[in-house]
């Protein structure tokens, strides 16, 4: 790997200046990572020299872009959001995750048939890979284990949210041990979620306030005149859900 590689890259800028280096990756790679990391931070308004180059600065913005069905098809979408994630890893940002049934544990890889037949598996899958790659026995599965996981997914997943993740994987595991003798006795204390990081909004300027709850308003209509306005009007829950998601991205833009 080019020895450029053994740098930490601050921005998004950084990453794109470390994938041109890389003379082993090939050319078509090469060019869709960097197209998708460049199309993301257009998307999002920002230059990728102001974009942190931190797993959780890349999470909030993709959680926080709004993408129009005339811009971008979903299925575009999560190519590109793939792309992004892959070019983060290869540069160290993040790292993937072994996901093959192999890779767990015979230990684990029981239990694993277990949850499967109870149709549980895939809520629990991520925690026995990051056991079986650790070395911890199921028996041997604490709370610390599990807040060990929490952390880990905070600091490795760029897309989706690491805490419902977490909080359903743990909702699993206690239902599997309520309901099957054969898993580990442990119940695990679910911690009540909270944003840690989002500033007051009074912390924002009275702009940036009022331009958040115009462009919500917007969202609530639909405007047959306007190109780039929604195809029908949003609800109420996602609504609520865009503006936490730009609320939390606006304060680590602040933090960062």
């Amino acid at each position: 790997m080019n020895d450029m590689l053994t740098l930490r890259p601050n921005t998004l800028s950084d990453v794109l200046t470390l994938l041109e280096a890389e003379v082993r990756l090939p050319a078509d790679k090469k060019r869709n990572w960097r197209s998708a990391i460049k199309r993301l931070a257009d998307l999002s308004g920002r230059h990728v020299s102001l974009i942190p180059a931190s797993v959780e600065a890349v999470r909030d913005l993709i959680n926080a872009v709004v993408v129009p069905r005339h811009v971008m098809s979903a299925k575009s979408w999560s190519n590109l959001k793939s792309s992004v994630k892959a070019a983060l890893a290869f540069v160290g940002v993040t790292t993937k995750r072994r996901k093959r049934y192999t890779d767990m544990l015979p230990e684990w890889q029981v239990l694993r048939d277990v949850a499967h037949e109870r149709k549980l598996f895939p809520r629990i899958s991520a925690f026995m890979h990051y056991c079986s790659e650790c070395g911890v026995l199921p028996k041997l599965a604490t709370q610390q284990t599990f807040e060990a996981f929490r952390a880990e997914l905070l600091a490795t997943r760029i897309g989706g949210d690491p805490e419902k993740e977490y909080a359903n994987t743990v909702g699993c595991w206690n239902k599997l041990r309520g309901s099957d003798r054969s898993w580990p006795d442990l119940l695990v204390e679910r911690e009540t979620r909270r944003d840690w990081y989002s500033l007051p909004m009074d912390a924002f300027p009275t702009g940036f306030v009022m331009e958040l709850d115009a462009t919500l308003e917007r969202l609530t209509k639909v405007d047959f005149f306007d190109d780039t306005g929604p195809t029908k009007p949003w609800a109420p829950s996602s609504l609520s859900t865009l503006r936490s998601q730009i609320h939390r991205l606006a304060s680590a833009m602040v933090l960062s």
